[in-house]
């Protein structure tokens, strides 16, 4: 027992020195008053934080910060001047996909033939609550009130299982096609979410075919880079942001899971787009036939002030200005024919070569090579009481530093966009219903919408208003709805799959 306890007073000396050092020894004010299991909590919580780079990350984030705020008109001017939309050659616009009618088809064919290798996977940014929707829940487990009641993951889950159906029909494969997902969760999301697929049974899946890894963490900051604790014995800890997923893949083994399964694709989305195509298999021939190491989904803005990045050149190097750092006058700028000449949207769903996201990577460290920004967050956090104590004390103001995951977009020497119809392929959940876009209702309509449109594809009729979904157990795309010529469809209507 004597030399269990060392250990443990050995191990937490060792905390004492790492925080003392870094100029955070405040950490330890409670420890008095804690217990030891408490104590325990505390040390275990304090060994996982990078303390040491704390103080790096701060003035990063300090110094972008002031680099924004120091520009002047002059430095506006030209930086304004530095920006032009991305050259024809590298978008493959809604226009010039219709105006090909083998170029669908080509990249379709040469995406199956991929996927059905092993060669892509898809990967989603899962770690988000529903805070802002009014749930305590994983986003990924939000039932939006459909017709089937299903939650984004399930759904998500489902059109994987129609994907390999449908690619093994198609190539008439002789095996199981079992399609790779890689789920990030975050701290407060990862147990949750692997009971729930657990609970479900991975909703049809196989669990061999789900991985789940975890987003880093960081502590929440003072204004002058100090860590604040949420109670005595946690520190208050956020995600790093989504642009922390490839350094989180790194040191969650990821990247080598991918290589050893001769994954050379990537195709990363949100978790909580209702309308997700999943691992589209057009957008994976697009990016081998192209020889692309990023490419992005993007749609046309709608208006100036649509609360989405832009995707450009600057200097001649890609990049994605976030909505909120695009001036009025980039904001406003039109084409001679009156459409937005910034007009490329980033919706964040992103393709990489494994390659690429490997080549970020320095192995020695398990950091970027090169350092992107960390952007702060200005937020009011629950924050320990002057004991130590829980009391829901708010600290206002807490810095959260997040990194974005379209910083390294410059770094890509083969970027490529491919156009989406906002119809087809995005409708993001964000928000309560109380909110007046991007909400459970409109997710809903966007989903009535898109499969009124497949049903009367295939020669059904759906009467006016009424609230259709077809399962992804019947259909990826719609295709394979032969059976509803003729049907008329009103009220409520879900169309299941053969086996529900």
């Amino acid at each position: 027992m004597e030399n269990g306890h060392g250990n443990v007073e050995e191990r937490r000396r060792v905390q004492k020195e790492r925080y003392r050092k870094a100029g955070q020894e405040h950490v330890f004010q409670f420890e008095e008053s804690l217990s030891e299991a408490q104590k325990e909590i505390l040390y275990k919580e304090l060994e996982s934080i990078p303390v040491e780079r704390i103080e790096s990350y701060y003035k990063n984030a300090c110094d972008f910060k002031s680099s924004q705020e120091k520009l002047t008109l002059d430095d506006i001017k030209s930086t304004e001047a530095s920006l032009t939309p991305l050259a024809d050659k590298d978008l493959i616009s809604l226009a010039r996909q219709q105006s090909d009618p083998n170029l669908i088809p080509q990249y379709f064919n040469r995406g199956i033939e991929l996927i059905s290798q092993g060669k892509a996977a898809a990967l989603v940014l899962g770690g988000g609550q529903g805070t802002r929707l009014s749930a305590t829940d994983p986003k990924g487990m939000y039932d939006i009130l459909l017709p089937s009641h299903k939650s984004l993951f399930q759904i998500q889950a489902e059109k994987l299982i129609a994907l390999q159906n449908l690619i093994q029909k198609r190539l008439n494969l002789s095996n199981p096609l079992q399609i790779p997902w890689y789920i990030m969760t975050s701290k407060p999301t990862d147990k949750p979410t692997r009971e729930f697929f657990s609970s479900n049974n991975y909703f049809g899946l196989s669990a061999s075919q789900v991985t789940f890894f975890e987003q880093e963490v960081l502590p929440c900051l003072t204004n002058t880079g100090k860590i604040i604790m949420e109670s005595g014995h946690n520190v208050a800890l956020t995600p790093n942001g989504n642009g922390g997923l490839y350094t989180s893949m790194y040191r969650n083994n990821i990247l080598s899971d991918m290589k050893s399964k001769g994954i050379e694709y990537v195709y990363q989305y949100c978790v909580d787009n209702i309308l997700i195509r999943m691992l589209d298999p057009v957008f994976i021939g697009f990016m081998n036939i192209t020889n692309s190491d990023v490419a992005l989904k993007i749609l046309s803005k709608t208006a100036p002030d649509e609360r989405v990045g832009v995707l450009c050149m600057k200097d001649g190097i890609p990049t994605i200005i976030e909505y909120s750092e695009v001036t009025d006058n980039v904001r406003n700028q039109r084409n001679v024919d009156g459409k937005l000449r910034f007009a490329a949207g980033h919706i964040c769903m992103n393709g990489f070569s494994r390659a690429f996201i490997e080549n970020l990577i320095d192995s020695s460290t398990g950091q970027l090579k090169e350092a992107i920004p960390y952007h702060i967050a200005v937020k009011d956090i629950k924050a320990a009481g002057e004991a130590g104590e829980d009391k829901g004390r708010i600290a206002k103001g807490a810095w959260k530093l997040e990194q974005f995951v379209f910083d390294v977009f410059p770094k890509s020497e083969r970027i490529r966009a491919w156009e989406v119809e906002r119809e087809d392929e995005f409708s993001p959940l964000k928000n309560n219903d109380g909110a007046a876009s991007d909400n459970p209702r409109t997710c809903r309509d966007s989903v009535y919408r898109l499969h009124t449109k497949w049903v009367e594809r295939a020669g059904g009729k759906v009467e006016a208003g009424t609230q259709i979904e077809v399962s992804p157990l019947a259909s990826y795309d719609g295709e394979g709805l032969e059976r509803v010529k003729g049907q008329t469809f009103s009220g409520v209507a879900h169309i299941k799959g053969d086996k529900e």
